[in-house]
């Protein structure tokens, strides 16, 4: 079987889906990937698949996407694949109506979240944004065979608004953890001690970590003023932000909203996700909307209770009171509570970590995840979906170990 995957970021496609197409590989496919270049390109090579390289922003460029649109139809033309695969807002929507110009003969489409697309509008400029996506995806609901949803608020917002017919969306939620890789047991002690002097914690420090995009609909504000509040708590805490931040978009996140401060500090971004989970005491996320966020089942993996909003996506990792608490979105007071809940009492972080573990590995596993994927939005029958953990090679670039 020959399958296109075409996707928007190349590091977002290698932290999020490399499981996923090891798997593919591993049961005979042979995948092509359609991706711009970025700093994971050999990484993804080692997988075993074919890169061509096409150039596209995550803003909307109106002239930028057509040429877009008209090269992904002259490759799928090309290699003539039989699934094309799409992944985040452009290659859904651009992607799917180039696929069925090129007549590709299965299109599939993975739906992680609808973040800011489908929020109120704003200005004029979000207005017209806003009109066009919702366009683009009815048109591309229409072309796509299956579309794979990762939580059902999703699913039934593009139902109710007649984007895609019931019958063609797909539930499953997640896009899987790796828990070899992450785990309580995969702990590099040497690294720990190294981030621990490297962020100025003390022995006592209680680390409170959230690990997204840096922009506001994230819920940036709200983790910001959580540790303006902790200020009066009278206990040694550390609120940690770490990801990438685009300084110029619709939501970015001031320079002064960045400063540090006695309680906060924002360390950049990172690829050490691991070993900042596990010096953290707590994992929280306070999103406005998600797919289902990986930055918390991670810190799940890790054995981590977390603190995230009631809101489409967070509020499936979270069994509020058992793993971690739920709160209202935009609400930076009652995240603070529930934040100052878990630092004061540690047998209650232990239990709620121990919860969350034993939910990740038995709900959101990439062995559970995939097997459904290959199975139901690929149609392979009968997959076999391997032990995958990543290893670094002697350059230092991470590589997946497949058995």
């Amino acid at each position: 079987m020959k399958i296109a995957y075409i996707g928007i970021e190349n590091d977002l496609i290698w932290r999020m889906h490399r499981e996923l197409l090891a798997s593919l590989v591993h049961n005979h496919c042979d995948v092509t990937l359609i991706v711009p270049d970025g700093p994971k390109t050999e990484a993804l090579k080692s997988l075993g698949l074919e890169i061509i390289s096409i150039p596209v922003s995550r803003h909307h460029r109106p002239l930028e996407d057509f040429f877009y649109i008209f090269r992904l139809y002259r490759v799928l033309r090309k290699i003539k694949p039989d699934i094309v695969y799409t992944s985040t807002v452009k290659p859904n929507t651009y992607g799917t109506i180039a696929a069925r110009w090129a007549g590709v003969p299965k299109i599939v489409s993975g739906v992680a979240g609808v973040g800011r697309s489908f929020d109120p509008p704003g200005s004029f400029q979000e207005r017209i944004i806003h009109a066009i996506i919702f366009r683009l995806y009815r048109k591309a609901g229409h072309y796509v065979d299956k579309m794979w949803f990762q939580n059902r608020d999703d699913l039934e917002l593009f139902c109710r608004r007649k984007i895609v017919p019931r019958e063609k969306c797909l539930l499953i939620r997640s896009s899987g953890i790796n828990t070899n890789d992450f785990s309580p047991e995969n702990i590099d002690r040497e690294s720990i001690v190294r981030l621990r002097n490297e962020f100025q914690l003390s022995e006592d420090t209680i680390v409170i970590t959230m690990l997204s995009r840096i922009d506001l609909p994230k819920g940036v504000a709200e983790f910001i003023e959580a540790s303006q509040i902790a200020g009066n708590w009278r206990k040694n805490v550390s609120f940690l932000l770490a990801g990438e931040r685009d300084e110029f978009g619709l939501n970015a996140v001031s320079d002064k909203q960045l400063e540090p401060t006695e309680t906060f500090r924002y360390v950049g971004k990172r690829t050490d996700i691991r070993n900042i989970l596990a010096v953290s005491d707590i994992v929280t996320l306070p999103s406005y909307h998600e797919g289902v966020p990986r930055s918390l089942l991670e810190g799940m993996a890790m054995g981590k209770p977390v603190v995230t909003t009631d809101a489409p996506g967070c509020r499936e990792t979270v069994e509020d009171s058992v793993n971690g608490f739920l709160v209202p979105v935009k609400n930076s007071e009652l995240l603070a509570k529930a934040l100052y809940d878990l630092v004061i009492d540690r047998q209650k972080r232990e239990a709620f970590g121990k919860a969350g573990l034993s939910k990740v590995r038995s709900e959101f596993s990439c062995k559970i995840v995939h097997q459904r994927v290959l199975e139901e939005l690929f149609g392979i029958e009968n997959p076999v979906i391997p032990d995958i953990k990543t290893r670094p090679d002697n350059n230092g670039i991470d590589l997946l170990a497949v058995s």
